[in-house]
């Protein structure tokens, strides 16, 4: 699992419970900024990206912690710095992810952007 952390371009903190892992949390190495959360098992990761508002009846709920879907399960060896990268990309650049696509079904009082 060390091998796993200096192998990336990314600070790695590995949480566990009964000494099994069960989240991987990134962090760029230069400025110690979280980037994203993998938890093992799970088909999505939460990222950093640019902030944004999400609005439903009158309710308003501003964050910066974008959603996407992985190709497969994460596993404990499986983070892969190109998609992570690719991801943090996608959210730079404003692509829906599910937070985002999930609003487009609430209906016509629901709106989310910056």
């Amino acid at each position: 699992m060390r091998a796993l952390a200096r192998a990336l371009p990314y600070a790695i903190r590995i949480g566990g419970h009964d000494g099994k892992p069960v989240e991987m949390v990134v962090f760029d190495p230069r400025s110690g900024a979280w980037l994203a959360s993998f938890t093992v098992g799970a088909h999505t990761v939460s990222l950093r990206g640019p902030p944004r508002r999400f609005r439903e009846a009158g309710h308003v709920v501003g964050h910066a912690a974008w959603v996407r879907v992985l190709p497969e399960p994460f596993c404990e060896r499986n983070i892969d710095p190109d998609w992570l990268a690719q991801a943090l990309a996608a959210n730079l650049g404003g692509e829906p992810d599910i937070l985002a696509i999930a609003m487009q079904y609430i209906g016509d009082a629901a709106s989310y952007g910056p």
